[in-house]
Formats: C-alpha cells, sequence, structure tokens
C-alpha cells in the first residue's frame, strides 16, 4: 500500500467513525466518497489537494448526519447507566483491594510465628479478596461491553461487536473462575441475595450479565456480516 493509499484510507476510516448511520448507509456513503476521491485524482490533483477540498472527515461525517438524518440510529441511553456501572464496579475494587491490602497486613503481623502446615496453608491458600475482585472485573468488562453495545445500536461494523463479544466473554470467564475458586476454597464472589418468603435466591451479576451481553453481541456482529450494502 502506498503512502497516497494510507492517507486515503485514514481519511475513509476516520470519517465511517464519525457517521451515526446503519451499516448499510455506511457502506454506500464509503463508495460514493471513494468514487468522488478517485475523480478527482484522475483530474490530476494529488492526494492532500483532494482532501482539503472534501473538508475534515468530522465536517463531511457532521454534513451526512444530517442529510441522512431520518437515518440515524438511535443511541440508547441504557450506555450511561452500563458506563456508570463500570465505573462504580471499577471504583469498588480498588479501594476493596487497598482495604485488603491493610487487612493482609496486619494478619501477617499476628501470625507470624505460624507453625510450619499453617504457614503452608497460608501460602497455598487464594486470598479472600482476590475471588471477589475477580468477579468484581468481570462485571466491569460485561458492564463496558453493555456500554458499547448500546452506544452503536446496529449500524456497525462486525469488528466492534467482535471487541464486544471478547468483552463479556473474558467477564464470563472471571466470573466463572471466581465462583470455581469460591467453591473449592469457601472464599467470597460478587453475589446477590434474594429473599423469597422462607427461601433465598442467589444470583451473579456478572454471570447473568456477561450471558447476555455476549447473546447479544454474537447476534449483531452475525447480522452485520450478512447485511449488504443497498444497490
Amino acid at each position: 500500500m502506498t503512502e497516497d493509499q494510507k492517507k486515503i484510507k485514514r481519511y475513509v476510516n476516520k470519517l465511517e467513525r464519525r457517521l451515526k448511520l446503519p451499516l448499510e448507509i455506511k457502506a454506500r456513503i464509503n463508495g460514493d466518497i471513494g468514487t468522488e476521491i478517485h475523480l478527482r485524482l484522475e483530474s490530476g490533483k494529488s492526494v492532500d489537494e483532494v482532501l482539503e477540498e472534501m473538508g475534515s472527515p468530522q465536517a463531511v461525517a457532521e454534513r451526512l448526519n444530517r442529510e441522512f438524518a431520518e437515518y440515524a440510529v438511535p443511541r440508547s441511553p441504557a450506555r450511561f447507566v452500563f458506563l456508570v456501572l463500570a465505573v462504580l464496579t471499577m471504583l469498588g475494587t480498588v479501594l476493596g483491594m487497598v482495604e485488603y491490602r491493610q487487612a493482609q497486613k496486619e494478619l501477617i503481623h499476628v501470625i507470624g510465628g505460624a507453625d510450619g502446615p499453617t504457614a503452608i496453608f497460608l501460602a497455598g491458600r487464594i486470598p479472600d479478596g482476590v475471588t471477589y475482585w475477580t468477579s468484581a472485573l468481570g462485571v466491569a468488562f460485561g458492564c463496558l461491553a453493555g456500554y458499547f453495545l448500546a452506544a452503536w445500536g446496529k449500524g456497525e461494523k462486525p469488528g466492534r461487536y467482535r471487541m464486544c463479544v471478547l468483552l463479556s466473554a473474558a467477564g464470563l470467564l472471571l466470573n466463572l473462575g471466581s465462583f470455581a475458586a469460591a467453591f473449592m476454597q469457601g472464599t467470597g464472589v460478587l453475589q446477590w441475595t434474594l429473599s423469597a418468603g422462607i427461601s433465598e435466591i442467589t444470583l451473579a451479576p456478572g454471570l447473568i450479565l456477561n450471558l447476555v451481553i455476549l447473546i447479544l453481541a454474537v447476534r449483531r456482529m452475525r447480522g452485520a456480516k450478512q447485511s449488504k450494502p443497498p444497490m
């Protein structure tokens, strides 16, 4: 790829990222933009001259978004809920790590004279806070995936939805790992306990969230792959 081709590719990519339109409309616009650029190049102008004449990607995208406003992809306000949850979860995890480290220092000071078997048990045991942090991190991954999914709607490239798939899958694995460790060693994980009469229902928010987001992201990724630009 020549330097001029790289400049054109960067220009088109920047333009496309700013378009708030369905994938089919974006594909058509990309084709039109590419044709326009090459027509101007054939008239003897340089790539830099052509791109300068066409205007910045941001300005062109704003104009196109106005022209195709009726096709605009609505951005769900739920994305802000996911973003706030992700920030709060990570903030709580960081604060919990600080408190846990302090507690560990005090514990080590108290059991400084532990015998051999006790020391081996303590060294080989997963710290109580680790499984909680891991499950909280899994929730944060799921929230980030949900944020991007809600912000992009149904009008993005498969690659972007693939990122949501990877984030939610990573979050799901983190939650599954933390639950497995908690089951084996009796440590704590992030979970909700709801009262239902005389019974209690325990739910794992990370597992539920990541599983739902993963399914939605896979469906949208497949839909984006199957979509074709209008003729």
